[in-house]
């Protein structure tokens, strides 16, 4: 991916997060009420800024396949980022986190 498009979608992510998490008590609230519906032991939500530092992280490595198959792998940065857009998209729409799985499944 050219750096134009990633500098681009970096700018995007990060209107998205700054406009989410605009407080951060209400945001600590949400993701303590939401945190046991995790399939992952985090502790407390990424700010926008540990957000973003984990974008650039995942978008300055190459992208990384299972040997010998055409399936990716994901990693730890990846599985941690998609946790976190999934928790500030919910809070962000006042969504249960089961309702988006449960309507992806239903499509």
């Amino acid at each position: 991916m050219n750096s134009a498009v990633v500098l681009q979608q970096k700018k995007a992510f990060e209107g998205f997060v700054r406009s989410v998490y605009k407080d951060s008590k209400d945001m600590n609230r949400y993701f303590e009420s939401v945190k046991s519906s995790l399939g992952t032991k985090l502790e407390q939500v990424f700010s926008p800024d540990t957000m973003l530092e984990c974008f650039d992280r995942i978008t300055q490595k190459p992208f990384s396949k299972v040997a010998n198959t055409n399936k990716s792998r994901w990693t730890d940065d990846e599985v941690l980022l998609l946790t976190h857009i999934v928790i500030y998209y919910s809070y962000a729409n006042a969504t249960e986190l089961e309702a988006l799985v449960n309507n992806q499944i239903a499509c």
